[in-house]
């Protein structure tokens, strides 16, 4: 595994922490002179080298705004969305006002199939925002994941109607607050959910109010009840 996360640290006063990402690096830490070498650094060493600086960055396709007088840094993908219903040709659908209804999880062996690599892309989209920001979207994005092997037309207009809901959507964010620094994990369980009466799981992490983990899937082993 290649490193991707570097740290510095002097003392608290003077440290920096450097994340990167193909081409694309975030910077953080406490104290100007040291911001200023690494920076000198990765100007000398990488032509072409850009920087953003201020309350608003954006990194991976995720806006960032920190706004100081509120303790709060608030995380959107507006634009990232916008790029999704652009290459879909979907710019100008009519917005859904649920992700997925209560038919998604039934099987159509009618169904014809579509293109796998095209509905891939479309889900690894939707995937990467809702890893970064949109985590009430876990559930049926991984469940239509789970597709694409060998996916179907009625898991194509699943994954469409996702889209139009973050159409309607596009705007919404995510708000860390400063003093929302206690942390607690959420777990439950749907018994029995899938085709093959196996149940599906999810565990949540919070700071404060804020989701900032969460892990769902089909589990491994059939149960008898949910309890």
């Amino acid at each position: 595994m290649d490193k991707c996360f570097f740290v510095k640290y002097v003392d608290e006063n003077n440290y920096c922490k450097l994340g990167t990402h193909v081409d694309d690096t975030l910077l953080t830490g406490k104290g100007q002179t040291m911001f200023l070498e690494i920076e000198a650094a990765l100007s000398a060493e990488f032509a072409g080298y850009t920087k953003q600086e201020g309350d608003k960055l954006t990194h991976l396709g995720i806006t960032m705004v920190r706004d100081r007088a509120n303790f709060a840094v608030t995380l959107s993908q507006t634009a990232m969305i916008d790029d999704l219903l652009e290459r879909m040709g979907m710019s100008d659908c009519k917005p859904e006002t649920m992700p997925y209804g209560s038919s998604l999880m039934e099987e159509d062996e009618s169904s014809p199939p579509v293109d796998r690599t095209e509905y891939l892309s479309a889900v690894m989209s939707c995937m990467h925002l809702t890893r970064c920001t949109r985590h009430e979207l876990f559930f049926v994005v991984e469940y239509l994941a789970s597709k694409g092997v060998a996916p179907k037309l009625k898991h194509w207009k699943s994954i469409k109607r996702v889209i139009r809901f973050l159409k309607g959507t596009r705007l919404y964010a995510k708000v860390y607050r400063g003093r929302d620094i206690y942390f607690s994990l959420m777990a439950d369980c749907s018994h029995a959910i899938h085709v093959d009466a196996r149940g599906h799981g999810c565990i949540e992490i919070l700071m404060g109010r804020t989701i900032i983990y969460v892990q769902c899937g089909k589990l491994k082993a059939n149960t008898i009840h949910s309890t």
